[in-house]
Parts: structure tokens; C-alpha cells; sequence
């Protein structure tokens, strides 16, 4: 059986809230999946989530670590978590009986040891007959923070079906762009239920989307280091709250943040202390591929599939790679034009960043606000075209 799981965006009004808290408040094991590459706004969620979580004796595992999350809690002010462990595994002792069948096998607990008995029928069982080895993850759902596509993230190994064996809650901010389900080789039979949807279109954050559901999580009492740390996440997506195309829902979530206790100098500090080391290297990338066109008063970056895969960044992280690149380059020229095919089978995405007024009509274009600019709903299918179309929405305003 082949699982395709899609994902569809909801409202905050839709959103799984009650029955995601509902899966974590009974689950002991939790996995949490994200680009290895984090942006500064997923690992400030991951970071919220595993102090409320850890607190509460969740077994938190990571299948990817995030190199810097242990000095974003510190510079929070909060517990050393410790390390990030990858999740706890079974551990299996297996015993070949093609010459020895047992003929009992028991365990015996004792105060600090397991005892595994098994007696022969009818020849010994030999040393070289018994091995060790991993069993299968425990885990009792998975938390899919920013990962659009579970088709295209690597699944641990020799566990092929395991995102489709789990109940999956996923948390997206923006419209993703594909589906999210067990990899197209999967034949699992003991599949689960359809994630649970945390996506919100309009979000400015995933830490926007965080917050409601940890203020759903622990009945609107939110720690202040806890909502610190989200209002940094905010604040990194937005240009510390100026990037255009914010809503209402957006700058509530940000005021309930403070109310709940977010210390506003703490999380700007936060938001500049640490730069993903896969940011540097994408945004570089994309700074060797630019050009500038001073006659449009333009500069045009490219991303190739190649750049995603050699800094191990996604489709997610392109919000990120416009804000570095916007505060980077900005007074450089009125528009930015950032262009990406993140992987080879994808169409080609546009962002269209811009400084001044007379603009309104760029502001009115279909897509997700994103840095002082706007990522754009369609999509087109080689650079050449990408530009042709751009060039036309850009010429007015000359």
C-alpha cells in the first residue's frame, strides 16, 4: 500500500489544536523532524517546545540536531537540556536456533539487571550464535516542524515506513507546496491516521503557530522563557516586526506574546545572536549567482538545486535567504528579485523584495508576505520565464 498523505492549509479556526495537545499530553516518546539546516524562527520553536515538553518527562528525540539550539537556551536564560539525543531504540538480542532450538525462554528483572534465560532442547546454544542489535524507534508521534514534503526527508535507517507507522503533527507557517506523507516506496501495512495540520497560510512564523498551540498546551500559561523565545522566532521573520504584508493576527500574536511574558530586549538580542551557519552559506551562494541590472534599478539572485542540496537547506528555508539577503544588500538598489528550483523536479520560485513607496500594486500581488516583499504564489517553469514575467510586473514602476 502506497500512502499519500496531503496536506491541507487551515484556518486558525480549523487548526488541530485540541486533539495535537491531546496526542502530546499522552505520549512519552516524541520525534522531532526538521530541515538539518534549521532557520533561526524553527530551531526558536523546537527550543519552546522541548522546555515545556522536557519538563513534563517527555523522551524528546531528534533526527537531525541543531548545532546551535543548545546556545540559543542558554542565551535564553533557560535549564541545560543537555544534549540532543537522537530517539531511544529497542534493543534486540536475536538468537539463530537452526541447530539449537530453545526449548524455554524467560527473563529474570533483578534490582539493576535484566537476566534473558534461554535453556536448550537438545545441543548448546554457542556465543557465535547470539548477536545484538537496534530495533525499532519508540516513538509515540512525531512533531514535523517547517517540513513540507516527508516524501523527500530522509526516513532513519532501516525504517523506511517509519513517517508513515506514527502519527505525524505537522506545523507549517505559509502555503506549503507538497505533499506530506510515507516515502513513495512504502508498503506499510500498519499505517496511521492523517497528520494533524498546524498550517496556517497567513502565519508569520512557525513560532506564531507554536504559541497557540502551547498556549492550547498549558491552558494560556505559557512560561515568560518559553514566549521569549518565540518572539524571537517572530521577530527574525519579520525584520523585528517591519516587513511588509503583516496582518492583524500577526501583531495580536506578537502583543500576546508580551502579555504572556516575553522580554522584548531579551528576544532582539536572541534574534541577532546566532545565524545558521546554512543561511551563511545559501545566502552566499545566491550573492555569487546575482547580478545586478542598474538600468532596472534591480539586483536578481539565483538558487539552483545544487546550492539547496550542498548546504542542506529546503523550500522552507526562503524566507530566511530573502530577510539575510535584504538586510545585507539593503540601499544597494530598489528591488530585489530572489529566484530558486530547490530541488530538481521543482518550478521555480520568485520573491520580489522592495524599498520605497509607489509600490502598492507589487504589495497586491498573490503570495505569502516574506521579508519587505512578498514570495509569490505562482511559479513558473525555467528561469527565463521567471524573469520575462517579473520584468513585466517591475516595468511600471521604472
Amino acid at each position: 500500500m502506497v500512502l499519500t498523505r496531503h496536506i491541507t492549509p487551515a484556518t486558525n479556526e480549523a487548526m488541530d489544536f485540541k486533539d495535537a495537545c491531546a496526542l502530546l499530553k499522552k505520549s512519552t516518546h516524541i520525534v522531532i523532524a526538521q530541515q538539518p539546516n534549521a532557520d533561526f524562527d524553527t530551531a526558536a520553536t523546537i527550543a519552546a517546545l522541548t522546555l515545556i515538553l522536557a519538563a513534563e518527562d517527555k523522551r524528546i528525540g531528534f533526527l537531525h540536531p541543531i548545532t546551535y539550539l543548545a546556545e540559543l537556551l542558554r542565551n535564553a536564560g533557560a535549564p541545560d537540556l543537555g544534549a540532543q539525543p537522537p530517539p531511544l531504540e529497542e534493543c534486540v538480542i536475536r538468537i539463530t536456533t537452526d541447530d539449537a532450538p530453545p526449548a524455554t525462554v524467560r527473563y529474570e528483572k533483578k534490582e539493576n539487571t535484566v537476566d534473558i534465560i534461554v535453556a536448550p532442547s537438545l545441543q548448546p546454544i554457542r556465543t557465535e550464535k547470539i548477536q545484538f542489535r537496534k530495533g525499532r524507534i519508540l516513538c509515540d508521534c512525531i512533531l514535523a516542524i517547517a517540513v513540507d514534503d516527508l516524501d523527500a526527508y530522509s526516513p532513519p535507517e532501516d525504517e523506511s515506513d517509519f513517517f508513515s507507522r506514527h502519527q505525524v503533527i505537522t506545523v507549517i507557517a505559509g502555503a506549503p507546496q507538497r505533499r506530506i506523507g510515507a516515502p513513495k516506496d512504502s508498503t506499510a501495512q500498519d499505517a496511521t491516521e492523517d497528520p494533524l495540520n498546524l498550517i496556517d497560510p497567513s502565519a508569520s512564523s512557525t513560532s506564531e503557530i507554536v504559541f497557540s498551540l502551547l498556549q492550547e498546551y498549558t491552558r494560556n500559561d505559557v512560561p515568560p522563557r518559553a514566549a521569549t523565545l518565540l518572539f524571537a522566532g517572530i521577530l527574525s521573520r519579520t525584520r523585528q516586526l517591519s516587513a511588509s504584508g503583516l496582518n492583524a493576527e500577526n501583531f495580536e500574536t506578537a502583543g500576546r506574546l508580551l502579555r504572556a511574558g516575553a522580554d522584548p530586549d531579551a528576544a532582539r538580542a536572541l534574534a541577532r545572536s546566532i545565524t545558521p551557519w546554512g543561511l551563511i552559506q545559501i545566502a552566499a551562494r545566491a550573492t555569487v549567482r546575482s547580478r545586478a541590472d542598474a538600468a532596472k534599478n534591480s539586483i536578481w539572485f539565483y538558487l539552483a538545486p545544487d546550492d539547496f542540496a550542498k548546504t542542506q537547506t529546503s523550500a522552507a528555508d526562503l524566507p530566511a535567504v530573502a530577510a539575510y539577503l535584504d538586510e545585507h544588500h539593503a540601499g544597494r538598489r530598489a528591488f530585489f528579485v530572489l529566484l530558486a528550483q530547490p530541488r530538481p523536479d521543482d518550478r521555480i520560485r520568485a520573491i520580489i523584495l522592495w524599498r520605497g513607496d509607489g509600490t502598492d500594486n507589487l504589495r497586491n500581488l498573490d503570495g505569502q508576505p516574506c521579508a519587505t516583499g512578498v514570495l509569490l504564489t505562482e511559479q513558473f517553469d525555467d528561469f527565463p520565464q521567471a524573469e520575462d514575467r517579473i520584468s513585466k510586473l517591475l516595468a511600471p514602476l521604472l
